[in-house]
């Protein structure tokens, strides 16, 4: 057998099973990598880390939606559902009218790689961009959550939604 068909032989992966892995991987590597300048620096570089990451996650969804002409709350979420980082989250949209969009989030890879290794502090950067991303999508866009599966609750509860007229 050659090698390119001990390569077809190999199970092929599902993209699903393809982001866990990566999710789990950058789980380990960033948490590894701010524990080492969390000893070294002190916990403000927490903090820088935090702020570092969002600001990157902003700038780069601004880049995603520059060539996107609907600003509206739904076009938003749709997209926020179908990004391509969402394939293995498990959701449930709980509510969808004019204005208000609420989604029941029951399953978060990164929730879960990053409780596994322990930082659930950490993977929480990714959650706090949430609010941050809509607003830079439209500022008319609001957020609000109270649930989290990054903290432990057995949900997370995103309300996206604008002011009535």
């Amino acid at each position: 057998m050659n090698i390119e068909e001990g390569r077809n032989k190999q199970k092929s992966k599902s993209p699903e099973e393809i982001e866990n892995r990566l999710i789990g991987m950058f789980a380990l590597i960033y948490s590894k990598t701010l524990e080492a300048l969390i000893e070294r620096y002190g916990p403000d570089a927490l903090d820088t880390a935090r702020e570092a990451c969002i600001n990157t996650i902003v700038e780069m969804s601004k880049a995603g939606f520059a060539d996107m002409e609907d600003r509206d709350l739904h076009t938003y979420v749709d997209w926020l559902t179908t990004d391509g980082t969402e394939s293995s989250h498990r959701y449930e949209t709980v509510e969808r009218t004019e204005n208000s969009i609420r989604l029941k989030y029951l399953y978060c890879p990164w929730a879960v790689y990053f409780r596994e290794v322990g930082h659930p502090e950490i993977g929480k950067f990714f959650c706090d961009a949430d609010g941050p991303i809509a607003a830079v999508f439209n500022e008319d866009i609001k957020f609000d959550r109270t649930k989290t599966l990054m903290e432990g609750d057995d949900h997370c509860d995103h309300h996206f939604y604008t002011e009535g007229d």
